[in-house]
């Protein structure tokens, strides 16, 4: 087909797009952008190009220099799926600082900057934030409330992505409850949508749902929003997190189809990676790699940095399971290396570790070695920017197997039980000393304000009679709880920088009688690290679900108040038989893990079914021990 042709057909496209919705005459101007803009405002790109695109060639035709400049914007965000992103996002940049127009008008440069934050997001997340900072700016000038709302979500995104979640989740709550206030049916969509794919994150799918319909509702309610990547995107998501793989096939053809006929590239990329864990679960491999294979060329020859670092590490993971090691390694790396390109802090660290676990599996153990320190010292930053407490728990806890596997590293393959022992200080000490060495503040007016506020809710929606109003009450309470990211919260604690004791130090403060006995528990075996005053060692122990269980049945019997000695002696050997030094110790120090939290210690009996253990067990350390107080919380 010639290129004449080509133009024709999409022209008549063009004109074909128009006329069905029937709100703009093809021949004026305005009318086509004043459309376009419609669309864009609801996120619906896929429509608005061809009136961005036909815009343009009139204004252009007329010597109208501010309009075509205006639909030139629209149409690169329309069509950005098809373009190179960081060349494009280069000249946007270039032409923000040297274009008159752009500088003097600030309307023109509030688009402007809007259309280069969302092809940033695409690529790196701390550009994106300034691009939406220096739009929040321009909007707080021209008095525009709905942008200043939106970029502030938009910021969110940024932060989510650099690590900073307390801050992004309430930064996206806020710009949620906005544009609710606002009736901004587009950013509704938007972050409905978007706490959605947050919840998949985090494996609660069937909450997920629940924002997705959310997001669906609004958009039935605006038929100009064109069809929801975003959220059918999420729906496959959830539905293949739930098993559900016949729906989430249906969905997944059903993107894919849409994608590639409104050639939105980006969507298609992250179709297709789903889409490869559908055809994992089906067991069809050779389908899996093709999709994926196809998802890293799109992602590669449209830079779009994010879903590629996503593509190579499901094909890693693939090849991982075929036992390919070295290509799965090799892709492992270009999927860190993505990550980083993007400043996605956030995913860093795990996918650090998945690269991690392929160098041990190759024998290839320092490497190993260097690559967990890299994920400890961006999750020791990522802790320190977290204010609250259970955000810090949460989020170590939710990065607790590197650390784990870190341990196993260092006691299994490299002997090296000093640096063991750090490690061990990262996983257990860092939020611990955070609270002991802070303040925490009685709750503020404005929470017991919103707590009194969902009570109240909470007592109407008992009394509702009908469904519309269960809805709406619903909706409330839901929009009250997000108000709660909204002020400073009671657990904010400051965050000092965290340096660990050496294993030294730490075996100064252990008195002379005395072992302190440090508990691992992992898969295939668990370790206790042995710390006495002159010396230290790690012990191998059975797996964590032996022993776990063992401790459970145990539990259970002392709850009745019965007699335990099968399972005490058997705990007793499972726990101690490795390590000698508690026999001779006249008091031992232990720091639980695990299940073992549970356990009373001092109950423990041995073969002869006397108590095993003449020592004080201490859950908390004593003033003299102060500096290693938070190993033994």
């Amino acid at each position: 087909m010639t290129i004449r042709k080509i133009a024709l057909v999409l022209l008549i496209c063009a004109t074909v797009c128009i006329v069905a919705h029937g709100q703009a005459n093809v021949d004026d101007p305005d009318q086509l952008l004043r459309q376009a803009l419609r669309f864009a405002d609801l996120y619906n790109w896929s429509d608005a190009a061809p009136l961005f695109t036909r815009a343009e060639q009139i204004y252009n035709s007329r010597g109208d220099a501010r309009n075509t400049l205006y639909s030139h914007l629209g149409k690169l965000r329309s069509t950005m799926e098809q373009l190179s992103l960081p060349q494009t996002s280069e000249e946007l940049g270039a032409e923000l600082e040297t274009n008159p127009l752009l500088k003097s008008d600030d309307e023109l440069r509030l688009f402007c900057l809007t259309v280069l934050g969302d092809i940033d997001g695409e690529i790196d997340a701390v550009p994106m934030r300034r691009d939406w900072e220096a739009a929040l700016k321009v909007a707080q000038v021209l008095g525009d409330k709905k942008w200043q709302n939106r970029a502030q979500g938009e910021i969110g995104f940024s932060l989510f992505l650099e690590g900073d979640m307390g801050t992004a989740h309430s930064k996206v709550s806020g710009a949620l409850i906005g544009a609710t206030l606002l009736n901004d049916g587009g950013a509704q969509i938007r972050y409905l949508a978007a706490i959605g794919q947050a919840f998949v994150q985090l494996g609660a799918f069937d909450d997920a749902l629940g924002f997705f319909d959310k997001a669906l509702k609004v958009a039935a309610s605006n038929p100009d929003a064109g069809y929801q990547f975003l959220i059918q995107q999420g729906r496959l998501q959830a539905f293949r997190g739930k098993d559900q793989i016949d729906l989430a096939q249906q969905v997944a053809d059903e993107l894919i189809a849409q994608a590639r006929v409104k050639q939105r590239y980006v969507k298609e990329t992250n179709a297709l990676i789903t889409a490869s864990t559908i055809a994992v679960a089906k067991k069809e491999q050779s389908k899996a790699i093709e999709e994926l294979e196809q998802a890293i060329q799109l992602a590669q020859k449209g830079g779009f940095t994010r879903l590629l670092a996503d593509a190579q590490l499901s094909l890693a993971d693939i090849y991982r399971n075929t036992a390919n090691l070295s290509k799965a390694e090799a892709l492992a790396a270009a999927a860190v290396e993505s990550t980083r390109t993007s400043n996605d802090i956030y995913l860093l660290p795990l996918r650090l570790q998945t690269l991690a676990e392929l160098q041990v599996s190759q024998g290839k153990y320092p490497d190993a070695n260097a690559t967990y320190d890299r994920a400890s010292d961006i999750l020791d930053v990522m802790i320190g920017n977290v204010k609250s407490a259970n955000a810090k728990v949460g989020l170590i806890t939710s990065m607790s197997s590197i650390y784990t596997e870190h341990f196993a590293l260092l006691a299994d393959h490299l002997n090296d039980t000093a640096k063991a022992f750090s490690v061990l200080e990262h996983a257990r000490g860092r939020v611990t000393t955070d609270l002991l060495t802070s303040v925490r503040p009685l709750d503020t007016p404005a929470e017991d304000e919103i707590e009194r506020q969902i009570n109240r809710l909470n007592l109407e929606l008992t009394k509702a009679n009908s469904a519309e109003q269960i809805r709406k009450l619903r909706d409330q309470i839901f929009l009250t709880e997000q108000r709660r990211w909204l002020i400073a919260t009671s657990d904010s604690w400051k965050s000092d920088p965290w340096e660990t004791i050496p294993l030294e130090r730490a075996r100064e403060t252990v008195p002379a009688n005395a072992v302190m006995l440090e508990y691992v528990l992992a898969e295939p075996h668990s370790y206790c690290l042995v710390i006495s005053h002159d010396s230290a060692r790690i012990a191998t122990l059975a797996g964590r679900e032996k022993i776990e269980k063992l401790v459970a049945a145990h539990m259970k019997i002392l709850i009745t108040k019965a007699v335990s000695k099968t399972e005490a002696s058997a705990l007793d050997r499972i726990l101690f038989e490795n390590i000698p030094e508690a026999a001779k110790a006249q008091r031992l120090i232990v720091v639980p893990d695990g299940r073992l939290h549970l356990l009373p210690f001092d109950a423990l009996v041995d073969s002869n079914d006397s108590r095993a253990l003449g020592f004080s067990w201490t859950p908390n350390c004593d003033e003299n021990e102060s500096k290693i107080t938070r190993r033994c919380v």
